[in-house]
């Protein structure tokens, strides 16, 4: 593997020792953390005997074609080559997608999803708020009481909907307890700003089809980080 290069850009060379080093370095950005959850997962539908047939992979490959606007023989050739992909290999990460989805069927069935909602519907409530975002703390302390104070207008935020889940930890629970109207924070944010909130209004939620696959998406990730702590990330090399 050292020495072997994967990639080229730009003028530079890419090598598979690179690539190594920033998964060791940042195993929790989004692309790695996906890729090893689907493996455990595939891994545990295996074990549990799940399978998926050839012809439902064949349907997967024609579909996945399709989303690329790979309509002809010709365009798909081209497209493997320019990206050196083999269908074989592409037709066992298209496997592993649906042994993955087949496994969140089995293990969390429409029970488990209804008991997680009963046992606490609030933790599902959306709050329709406008975010005011500020440069540092002071500033934002210094709007937030100014507006409540009556001394200046607080003026147009940027409109967003939240879950209880999605707000920040330190405002959530005052963000879902205010009146209309009410000012919360400030909160500081991954970017270090810091966020202003004003509740426009709260809804209650029912446990529509969306919500349904929410619960169900939540409730499998939570079973397969179960076997993540069991056996946690290492490195061969």
């Amino acid at each position: 593997m050292n020495g072997e290069i994967w990639m080229f850009a730009g003028g530079a060379e890419i090598m598979a020792e690179d690539l190594l080093m920033e998964i060791k370095l940042r195993p929790g950005d989004a692309l790695v953390s996906d890729l090893i959850f689907r493996k455990v997962a595939a891994a545990l539908a295996r074990k549990k005997g799940i399978q998926v047939a050839a012809e439902e992979v064949e349907e997967a490959l024609g579909e996945f074609y399709a989303e690329q606007d790979l309509m002809e023989e010709e365009q798909v050739l081209a497209w493997r080559k320019a990206r050196m992909i083999d269908e074989d290999a592409l037709r066992g990460r298209l496997r592993e997608e649906r042994l993955r989805n087949r496994l969140r069927e089995a293990l969390v069935p429409d029970a488990a999803v209804e008991d997680r909602f009963r046992s606490n519907p609030y933790e599902y409530a959306t709050a329709e708020v406008e975010v005011f975002v500020h440069p540092y703390a002071g500033v934002a302390k210094e709007f937030l009481l100014s507006v409540q104070e009556g001394e200046r207008e607080a003026g147009v935020g940027e409109r967003r909907r939240l879950t209880r889940a999605q707000a920040p930890e330190e405002v959530a629970a005052l963000l879902f307890s205010a009146e209309p109207g009410a000012l919360v924070g400030p909160a500081e944010t991954e970017d270090e700003t810091y966020e202003v909130y004003r509740l426009i209004r709260r809804d209650e939620a029912a446990l529509g089809d969306d919500l349904r696959e929410e619960i169900r998406e939540e409730l499998f990730r939570e079973a397969v980080r179960a076997a993540l702590a069991r056996e946690p990330l290492r490195f061969q090399r």
